[in-house]
């Protein structure tokens, strides 16, 4: 059942083809791409000779401007017959209808009985009453064929129909009687149409005016052995339209003349039947998007203008030496849209996996990676935004790509300097990742293969194969040094049932081992250096939460040892000396204010918010209340607009406002007259903070929401950069956005937004 469903799927852009070119068959909408097909087919292909023996007497507008209005009287035509009857065996076929009688039929009739060779035409009336000659021209004559042509939809006649029961075509006439003469021609089969292969534009043909013919200004030797055709070819006349003659067209003499010339040189056009083409459609569609889907898409592609282009020159080498016309459009167009639905079926389906692959990705390590919880369409830029909706994934990827970029660098660093061995391989032991130590203790780095180095210098291969099974820890003795090792399974892709790599953690337990069998001759201090191992283990396993919070013990006793020196033994410093010990106490509080800081950026991230309505006003008020406090002497104005009111959590809004106001406050200290204003915009429920302060340059506005970013020295203002960092956190917290504006010792404001009422 598999098997057939793949066959199917690498069968459907073929089936859905089919079905389409069969329908846009049905319903016609191919066959005018079809008819410009083949004028394109025979332009490209070119012009081709003419036969010698064909030459036509044209009724043009110089024989009637000499001769006067058409019709003629028809001894003007005996006239014509009695000066070709002087050149050796000629027919001379006439394309004009004579079906009502007139005082000069007998002279016109003992021309053609003269002559001997004179082919007339006959025709149908719109009623289909045929149109034949007068009897006592009828009678003279030596044939008679229909002279009916069929005009398709483009204006251009492909065929000549086939012939009524009882009288052939004025071409197939004509041949028929030239056959008579003992000439060499093979005649077509009978009752069937005939196709026009266009040799040449008319211009180009042996022709000679009517006029100049009767007044013997063409040499006789002209219409030797030849077959003449007489026909009308003046302005507004039976017009026809060909390949070659579209603007301005050309006569309906040229449409018989072009009959008798493909017959003449066996050229007659060959139409493949339009069943057997739609076969040949049916087999090759299915071959070819079965085959299409080994390829990659730009070889598909180029796959399908190939065939175009060398179907599309069969075509014209079959028409210019086979006389064969094959369609050229619906294959074209069938071809195309194997590759194109084989294209898009591709797309769709890579769309829809990259889609459901990134889901994954983003459901399964978007909590784990993303510190910084934020709202998705927060990760939409406005240009991504414009985009379809699944171009979303892209942003999502590049989240998650940066992410992951940012975790590994720093499990990288932290691997790098761990005092225990980190390698990772895949299961046939080819080493992909190892820090320093693994790397200086196994000898290995990435690239090798694990088991050139681990057996046997460490273990042996029964070993190797039991440890990768059991994956317990176990114990080497490698030059009185004692390592630990033990493997642990690596997943490489969320819906891996079974493990894709493993990670090999090597330890030194020199130390512990010693220890381990100092313990069996000293058992009173067991309890001791069983709590030492246990506090090692755990200062490894805890060193993320040491970095966070153990950093503030050493800094009190370091400032507990300066404030000794500075009161116990300031007599003893010298004034550098004491100056060496303040610089060590200013540094270890701005350490301590430091890590404070990235204590409570901690906290409220975990804070759980509890939304109500807040008094911004009163928050705003209390906060610069506290901040005049600290600086009485200070001469500041503060403008704090009433009734200012957010949705949102009390604590961090305050938290949020004492950062921003605290800025403003410190960044006017140098201001005579510092101004620190409160309110909300005009238009939009946005706030903003501004001041008149020291300002900074907008092209540095960038690192201004990022940790330990300052765009002002220490010593100027005071600060560790995670206050802004903080304010941003918690206005994303709001589903809000912050950004700012300012200009270089002109001030800056802040604008802000929290959650909208109805959240």
């Amino acid at each position: 059942m598999r098997w057939l469903f793949n066959n199917l799927r690498r069968l459907r852009s073929g089936l859905i083809s089919i079905v389409l070119i069969l329908t846009l068959s049905w319903l016609g909408v191919l066959q005018p791409l079809e008819n410009l097909a083949y004028q394109v087919l025979f332009l490209v292909r070119g012009e081709q000779s003419w036969d010698s023996r064909i030459v036509i007497v044209e009724i043009d507008d110089r024989s009637l401007a000499e001769l006067g209005r058409f019709p003629w009287k028809r001894d003007r035509f005996a006239q014509l017959l009695n000066v070709l009857a002087r050149a050796e065996e000629n027919i001379v076929a006439f394309d004009i209808i004579w079906s009502e009688p007139s005082a000069e039929d007998l002279k016109l009739a003992d021309a053609i009985a003269q002559h001997q060779a004179v082919v007339l035409a006959t025709a149908q009336d719109n009623l289909g009453v045929p149109l034949l000659p007068v009897d006592s021209l009828r009678s003279q004559a030596s044939a008679m064929g229909h002279i009916r042509k069929q005009i398709d939809a483009d204006g251009i006649s492909r065929s000549i129909p086939a012939s009524p029961p009882d009288r052939p075509s004025f071409a197939i006439a004509t041949l028929e009687r030239y056959f008579m003469m003992g000439k060499d021609v093979t005649l077509p089969p009978p009752n069937q149409p005939l196709w026009l292969n266009w040799s040449r534009a008319s211009q180009h043909i042996p022709s000679y005016s009517f006029v100049d013919v009767m007044r013997d200004r063409v040499p006789i030797q002209a219409f030797e052995n030849k077959i003449i055709l007489v026909g009308m070819t003046a302005t507004g006349y039976d017009e026809l339209i060909t390949p070659f003659n579209r603007a301005p067209p050309t006569s309906g003499v040229y449409l018989h003349a072009t009959a008798i010339n493909n017959v003449l040189q066996h050229k007659v056009l060959q139409p493949v039947p339009k069943s057997w083409s739609f076969g040949v459609l049916v087999f090759f569609g299915l071959g070819l998007s079965r085959w299409l889907d080994r390829w990659q898409t730009m070889t598909q592609v180029w796959i399908g203008l190939g065939l175009v282009i060398f179907w599309f020159g069969y075509c014209v080498l079959a028409l210019k030496f086979g006389s064969v016309w094959f369609s050229v459009a619906t294959p074209i167009l069938f071809v195309l849209a194997v590759v194109s639905i084989t294209i898009l079926q591709e797309r769709l389906s890579l769309n829809a996996m990259l889609q459901r692959q990134v889901q994954e990705l983003w459901n399964r390590y978007y909590s784990d990676i993303v510190l910084r919880q934020v709202d998705e369409s927060l990760l939409v830029s406005p240009q991504l935004s414009q985009q379809p909706v699944s171009m979303r994934r892209v942003q999502q990827l590049a989240t998650l790509a940066e992410q992951f970029g940012r975790s590994h660098a720093a499990q990288a660093a932290i691997a790098r300097n761990l005092s225990i061995g980190l390698l990772a391989a895949d299961l046939d032991g080819f080493i992909w990742f190892c820090n320093p130590a693994a790397a200086t203790w196994l000898n290995v780095k990435v690239g090798m293969l694990l088991q050139s180095q681990l057996v046997p210098n460490w273990i042996t291969p029964h070993q190797w194969q039991e440890k990768l099974q059991q994956l317990t820890p176990f114990e080497v003795e490698r030059s009185q040094r004692w390592f630990e090792l033990k493997f642990e399974p690596l997943f490489y892709q969320p819906q891996d049932q079974s493990p894709s790599g493993l990670l090999l953690i090597l330890e030194e337990i020199t130390d512990r081992k010693q220890t381990a069998i100092a313990l069996q001759d000293y058992a009173d201090t067991q309890t001791q250096l069983n709590q030492r191992l246990t506090e090692i283990n755990q200062e490894l396993e805890a060193f993320s939460f040491a970095v966070s919070h153990d950093l503030r013990a050493p800094l009190r006793r370091i400032k507990s040892f300066s404030d000794m020196l500075l009161e116990d033994h300031v007599t003893q410093l010298e004034g550098e000396a004491k100056s060496y010990l303040n610089y060590i106490q200013a540094s270890v509080q701005r350490m301590g204010d430091l890590i404070e800081d990235l204590l409570k950026l901690s906290r409220i991230i975990r804070l759980d918010m509890q939304v109500a309505q807040v008094d911004m006003s009163q928050i705003a008020s209390a906060i610069v209340q506290d901040l005049k406090q600290t600086q009485p002497n200070r001469q500041v104005e503060v403008t704090i607009q009433a009734d200012l009111t957010a949705y949102g959590d009390a604590r961090l809004l305050r938290v949020a406002l004492e950062n921003l106001l605290g800025n403003a406050w410190k960044y006017t200290s140098r201001r005579a007259i510092a101004e620190i204003e409160f309110g909300v915009m005009p238009k939009a429920p946005v706030f903003f903070v501004r001041d008149n302060g020291a300002g900074f340059d907008m092209a540095q506005s960038g690192r201004l929401f990022n940790a330990f970013q300052r765009l002002h020295a220490y010593e100027d203002f005071p600060g560790n950069g995670i206050g802004l960092m903080t304010v941003r956190r918690i206005i994303q917290r709001h589903q809000g956005q912050i950004w700012v504006d300012s200009e270089v010792d002109r001030g800056t404001t802040f604008y802000f937004t929290t959650l909208p009422p109805n959240s």
